[in-house]
């Protein structure tokens, strides 16, 4: 992993990674603001231009636990050209307050 953006978060959210040990990023030190009920647009960006598997979690109830509940992502990318890209949407709970859960 080398990037991870949310471009329509509050405010745009980019982190340059380098590459992630093991394929793995804690964002947790991180955090950025939701708006209820919005939809969040993710990029992930790896240095390998092969099928991998991307999983996101992100904290909603902000207890430091990543629950079952809270993966809001898990797909796999396609080989060829544009597999080092992984992009996806997800919402963001209606009854989530407004704070800054940690992505991980």
């Amino acid at each position: 992993m080398t990037s991870v953006s949310i471009a329509n978060a509050q405010p745009a959210y980019n982190n340059i990674t380098a590459n992630a040990p093991g394929g793995y990023g804690n964002f947790t030190g991180q955090p950025i603001t939701v708006v209820p009920g919005s939809q969040l647009n993710l990029r992930v960006v790896t240095n390998v231009a092969v099928a991998h598997r991307t999983a996101v979690w992100v904290d909603w109830n902000t207890n430091g636990i990543f629950d079952a509940f809270e993966l809001v992502v898990n797909d796999v990318t396609f080989s060829g050209p544009n597999a080092g890209t992984f992009t996806a949407s997800f919402a963001v709970p209606a009854r989530t307050s407004p704070s800054t859960p940690a992505c991980g």
